[in-house]
């Protein structure tokens, strides 16, 4: 959808839900590089490219597919640049293969296939929707996990070489073959990460508060905003009354733009002035 960050009123439907041409199933990956929208179908394996320039009012323009093979988590696209992010299946009659961390531009390719935590079970849960950022200037790499509270940052210049990973909370939970069991410890991590020349910023839950109790004290699950600097350092957190589902920072006006969901399960458009956040 197209909306009005000043009312919050959907403007325009973008792309439609299906399998028909230029129709999407399921999306990891939103991606906008100019007027050029990206969207990963991962039902349909398949990159899709549709010509936002004429927005609001005209209608989107497909521009057509590509297929992409060892079903990516999610690819960030920018000039001439392409990064990938794969989740090999420690199930053996998984189709889910490749390195980790794929690095594509005009002057080669370059993989990555560590991850911080040794336990493939467990990275397999942790990394199977991940949260990616990269910088604008396509110099730094932050990686979070679904599970516990960690944030990979990486120099991606010239080839991919972790700088640091910063750990708050470590993952918790059981393995079923193709499941998981959450444990009283069980708790979310960062999430929605984005960036800008200088910050991360990020969802969180507030404190330490496992999966459990957050559900059961009814409380929202992603009420933190976390800003970082590219090491890895905290620098402040904003709490606010709502969860926050999803947001975007606006570089013009130094503002954070954010999806709320209510506890009716409604959902909201926030602004936050970030004015008085150095």
């Amino acid at each position: 959808h197209v909306i009005d960050k000043k009312t919050g009123t959907i403007i325009q439907d973008a792309v439609q839900y299906g399998r028909g041409p230029g129709e999407v199933v399921s999306t990891p990956t939103v991606c906008l590089l100019d007027d050029v929208l990206y969207l990963d179908d991962r039902m349909a394996l398949s990159s899709l490219r549709y010509d936002l320039s004429g927005l609001p009012g005209s209608t989107v323009k497909y521009l057509g597919k590509e297929e992409i093979s060892g079903h990516p988590k999610k690819t960030v696209y920018g000039p001439d640049k392409r990064l990938i992010l794969r989740n090999a299946s420690y199930l053996e009659d998984s189709q889910e293969t490749g390195d980790r961390i794929t690095l594509q531009t005009g002057q080669g390719e370059w993989v990555y296939d560590e991850y911080p935590v040794e336990d493939r079970k467990l990275t397999w849960f942790m990394y199977n929707t991940p949260r990616v950022v990269v910088s604008p200037d396509w110099t730094r790499l932050a990686i979070a996990p679904v599970y516990g509270s960690l944030l990979e940052i990486y120099n991606i210049e010239e080839g991919i070489t972790l700088i640091r990973t910063k750990r708050f909370i470590p993952p918790d939970f059981e393995v079923r073959r193709a499941n998981i069991e959450f444990t009283s410890k069980t708790s979310y991590g960062l999430e929605s990460l984005v960036s800008t020349k200088n910050r991360i910023y990020a969802c969180m839950v507030e404190g330490k508060y496992p999966f459990k109790v957050l559900r059961e004290k009814k409380m929202p699950l992603f009420p933190m905003l976390v800003i970082f600097d590219w090491e890895g350092n905290p620098l402040t957190s904003i709490k606010t009354p709502r969860d926050i589902y999803c947001f975007a920072y606006d570089d013009e006006e130094n503002a954070v733009y954010a999806m709320l969901r209510g506890p009716e399960q409604s959902f909201y458009l926030g602004r936050m002035d970030m004015s008085r956040f150095k």
